[in-house]
């Protein structure tokens, strides 16, 4: 039946199959290459706009092809396995946007709700599917004729589209929290460890002013190289608790429930050989390779750790032919360092807001996962 799982009280009709052009009218943007001004009037609505939900801007004093209020703008275009086409973005204001090339602009009739339509639109897999992976991605006029969806009545459309317009800006603001905790670190990192060629931070704590002197990583970090960790059943276990990390890009690569982790109580940095990235952890697990190096702290202290920790992301390591391992790049490595009583401070504060950015950064997430939930069973 074309009935999606879960529903408003008080709406039990079948939602009927249309096909766009039956629910709104279509339109083609033009091409605004030579207009382009920093200093232009209007925004330029193309693949990137699209993309970045309206972060990447481009400027134009030529407004090409108009953009009205309500009015959803679709990429026709991308490159094979692109993450922008079939995008939408919906214009919250007239006069103020013109429509690039190789985007749509789709109004919709006045028994279709815009958000309803744009999400239904939004990365549907009819049009993923023209991306074979290997060519250019071109929407024909044709293709959007063909598309097709389920429309209840604009009653239930609208309280939809209330829904997930409530969902969308409470993401947003919880982002926009998750991204100034996080520039708000950058800010301090900035000012909180001495700049080059200097030897004094910009911001101190109260009663600190001597300057700080070079130290090695050899004398900070203990080192240990790990046996690599070979599971020993076929697979990964569903709902374990333990991941096993590797020093690819996908980093978990399962989770096991098998003992002897190979930390437990202690925290750790963990050191990539190949990329010279750095993670902080703060739990059990088990590594899969032996590019990965152990470095915990002499004279162990959790905030000295995490001083140190940030101290290791800041430093550009010097690269000797193709030199890519703890011992011979970073441990000989000079670095400038304070009394373990400043570590400690300034190792308390960034504690405190990798906590906090983590904390957002799960609220971000779970908001994220309920609308993909309600994605799902909201709509046929």
């Amino acid at each position: 039946m074309n009935k999606p799982q879960i529903r408003f009280e008080g709406y039990e009709d079948e939602w009927k199959e249309k096909k766009l052009f039956e629910v709104a009218t279509y339109k083609n943007g033009k091409a605004h290459e030579r207009d382009i001004n920093e200093k232009g009037k209007f925004i330029v609505v193309n693949s990137k706009f699209i993309s970045t939900d309206g972060k990447v801007k481009k400027y134009s004093n030529k407004q090409n092809e108009p953009l009205y209020k309500n009015e959803i703008t679709f990429v026709l275009s991308d490159v094979p396995n692109g993450k922008a086409i079939a995008k939408t973005f919906i214009i919250d204001e007239s006069d103020k946007y013109t429509l690039n090339q190789r985007i749509a602009g789709i109004m919709p009739k006045y028994d279709i709700n815009t958000k309803y339509l744009a999400i239904t639109m939004n990365r549907n897999k009819y049009f993923l599917r023209f991306d074979d992976g290997v060519k250019q991605i071109n929407l024909s006029l044709e293709d959007m004729k063909e598309y097709r969806n389920y429309y209840p009545s604009i009653s239930e459309q609208n309280k939809i589209g209330a829904i997930f317009s409530k969902l969308d800006n409470l993401i947003t603001l919880q982002e926009q929290k998750y991204t100034k905790l996080k520039n708000i670190k950058k800010a301090l990192l900035y000012k909180m460890f001495p700049k080059a060629n200097e030897t004094k931070p910009q911001i101190r704590f109260e009663g600190f002013k001597n300057e700080w002197k070079d130290r090695t990583f050899g004398e900070v970090f203990n080192y240990e190289r790990p046996d690599k960790y070979i599971i020993k059943s076929d697979k990964y276990i569903e709902n374990a608790k333990t991941p096993v990390l590797t020093a690819n890009k996908a980093f978990i690569l399962g989770y096991t429930d098998e003992q002897n982790t190979y930390q437990t109580e202690r925290e750790s940095i963990l050191f990539d050989d190949f990329t010279l990235d750095t993670k902080f952890i703060d739990f059990p697990y088990m590594l899969n390779s032996s590019a990965l190096k152990i470095l915990t702290i002499k004279n162990r202290n959790d905030d000295k750790l995490k001083f140190n920790y940030e101290l290791l992301k800041l430093t550009k390591f010097n690269i000797l032919g193709h030199a890519r391992h703890y011992i011979s790049v970073v441990q000989p490595t000079k670095v400038l360092t304070t009394t373990v009583e400043e570590q400690n401070k300034i190792g308390t504060v960034f504690s405190k807001l990798a906590n906090l950015i983590e904390l957002e950064n799960k609220k971000y997430e779970k908001l994220k996962n309920i609308k993909n939930a309600l994605l799902s069973k909201m709509f046929i």
